[in-house]
C-alpha cells in the first residue's frame, strides 16, 4: 500500500499541470490501512502537491456519516479477513458504534478467484441484504471497486435506513466543496439532505 500511495503522489504532481479544481483518490483500502491520522495526512500531502482540495474515501465516509449524525453502523465489504481487520481499527477511532460487520469470509485461494468487489450490482445488492443490519441507522459499503453505488436507493427502500457508499460520500464530499450539491443526481438519502 505505501508503494501505491507514493505512486499516487506522483500522478498527482503530473495531474496538477491541468489546473483542476479538486481531487479525488478512489482507493479506499490504502487511505484507511494506517489508520485516521495517515488517512489525515494523505489528503493533506495530496492535497498540497495537487495544490487544489483533494479527497480520500476513508475520510469521505466518516464526513457523510457524521453529516448524516449517524450514531451506529452495520458495515459490509467486499474484503478478506485482514482487510477488515484494518478497516475495524480504522473505524474504532470514529465516534460510531459498529453493531454489525460482514466481508468475504472465503477462504483466500477461493476468494482469489473472485473477488466479491468484481460482483455486478446485483450481486452486491443480494450479498447486502443477506446480512442483519439490526439496530443500525446507516449501512456502510466502503470499497471504490465495489458496484454498490447503482444500487443505493433499492437498498434503502428495501432495508428503511440510509446507505453510504464509499463512491457516493466522495463525490458528496467533492460536491460539497465545490458548493454543487443541488446540481447533482440524488443517490441516496445522502443527497436528500
Amino acid at each position: 500500500m505505501d508503494d501505491i500511495n507514493e505512486e499516487a503522489v506522483k500522478e498527482v504532481e503530473k495531474l496538477a499541470r491541468a489546473r483542476v479544481h479538486f481531487g479525488a483518490y478512489g482507493f479506499t483500502t490504502a487511505t484507511f490501512y494506517r489508520r485516521r491520522v495517515f488517512a489525515e495526512q494523505l489528503q493533506q500531502r495530496l492535497t498540497q502537491v495537487l495544490g487544489v482540495p483533494v479527497v480520500v474515501p476513508a475520510l469521505a465516509l466518516l464526513e457523510a456519516l457524521a453529516y448524516l449524525k449517524i450514531k451506529k453502523i452495520s458495515v459490509v465489504t467486499p474484503y478478506p479477513e485482514w482487510n477488515n481487520q484494518t478497516l475495524k481499527t480504522f473505524l474504532s477511532e470514529a465516534p460510531f458504534e459498529i453493531v454489525g460487520f460482514k466481508g468475504d469470509e472465503r477462504s483466500t485461494e477461493v476468494a482469489k478467484k473472485n473477488y466479491l468487489w468484481h460482483q455486478l450490482p446485483n450481486e452486491a445488492a443480494t450479498f447486502i441484504k443477506e446480512v442483519s443490519h439490526k439496530g443500525a441507522d446507516a449501512i456502510v459499503l466502503p470499497c471504490t471497486a465495489w458496484r454498490t453505488f447503482e444500487v443505493i436507493e433499492e437498498l434503502e427502500a428495501d432495508l428503511k435506513i440510509p446507505v453510504v457508499t464509499a463512491n457516493q460520500a466522495t463525490i458528496w464530499s467533492l460536491a460539497r466543496r465545490a458548493s454543487i450539491e443541488s446540481a447533482l443526481c440524488p443517490r441516496g438519502k445522502l443527497f436528500a439532505i
